[in-house]
């Protein structure tokens, strides 16, 4: 039984506990950033773990990440600068109950490990939830019919688990082509965007202008 008395000795412990799990996978583990990340020509997958030391416990936070080139690429050409390559992604617990509909099975929102107690609960509990929420949700990302359903197929004045609206209203043509959306859905969702964006009075309203303008030739408003 392994137990931990300060953060760097839990942190440690932590990630000699998950490391083969997430390799076995392909990821490969960034020590300096806290990341697990996995690139292919087409993706970009990552898994971040944050600590902090609280009173008498450790909490540990979990963000998950995808990014795909291809849409990448495709919002560069249009030369509209955004922030972000990652499309969607967010905490354990928000992909729990947004993508999976299901209640976080945590009483908080983090992880908690209360120092030195046994390290593994905490360890076993991470790789229920990577095998269950993370490992699931980053490979339908993979899939772009699923990955349109999670960047545009949701409230279209909620974020959801785009990065931000933002991230959301820039990438969501680029995703849609990805998926190869008919026109007659380009142009449905364009307008749906169009409303949404004169409604917020969104001051990238401009920028989704161009990436439009420039991705859909034959689909001007």
């Amino acid at each position: 039984m392994k137990k931990a008395a300060n953060i760097i000795e839990f942190k440690n412990y932590f990630f000699e506990g998950i490391y083969e799990l997430l390799t076995k996978d392909q990821f490969k583990l960034l020590k300096s950033k806290n990341t697990f990340e996995l690139k292919t020509k087409l993706h970009l997958k990552s898994v971040e773990i944050y600590f902090y030391k609280r009173h008498d416990f450790i909490e540990i936070e979990t963000k998950v990440y995808f990014g795909n080139y291809e849409v990448d690429n495709l919002l560069k050409s249009t030369g509209v600068k955004y922030l972000n390559f990652d499309i969607c992604g967010g905490s354990i617990s928000h992909i729990c109950t947004t993508y999976f509909n299901e209640a976080f099975p945590e009483k908080y929102e983090n992880l908690i490990y209360d120092i030195n107690e046994d390290i593994s609960p905490v360890i076993s509990a991470w790789k229920t939830y990577y095998e269950r929420y993370i490992k699931n949700f980053l490979n339908d990302c993979t899939n772009p019919i699923l990955l349109n359903h999670i960047v545009n197929d949701v409230d279209m004045h909620v974020t959801g688990l785009n990065l931000s609206y933002e991230n959301r209203v820039l990438k969501s043509i680029p995703v849609a082509l990805l998926a190869n959306l008919s026109n007659e859905n380009l142009e449905k969702l364009v307008e749906e965007y169009n409303n949404t964006l004169i409604e917020k009075k969104a001051k990238y309203s401009d920028k989704f202008e161009v990436v439009k303008n420039k991705l859909l030739i034959d689909i001007k408003k």
